[in-house]
């Protein structure tokens, strides 16, 4: 069972997507497992092709055509009420 589940939004993010990817994968452990769900939305660059190789049974990419909708609208599948959302 997955305890964290993080949800990162991504439009054109080739060039850092790789950095993220291999940080929260760094967290997983064998008591402590977590899912990332990379939401995209529309990218025009090389994005999805950076992401191919990461994915697996806990990394998962999302593409889709409206922006930020595509955050709000997988929201919707987790049971737990607390999360952060950030931007930087």
């Amino acid at each position: 069972m997955y305890k964290v589940t993080v949800i990162t939004p991504s439009y054109n993010s080739a060039k850092f997507i790789e950095i993220c990817i291999k940080s929260i994968a760094a967290q997983r452990s064998d008591t402590f497992k977590v899912r990332h769900i990379i939401m995209d939305g529309g990218s025009t660059d090389e994005t999805a092709e950076v992401v191919k190789p990461y994915l697996d049974e806990d990394t998962e990419f999302k593409g889709h055509t409206g922006g930020i909708t595509v955050f709000n609208d997988y929201l919707y599948r987790f049971t737990k009420p607390i999360f952060r959302f950030s931007l930087k």
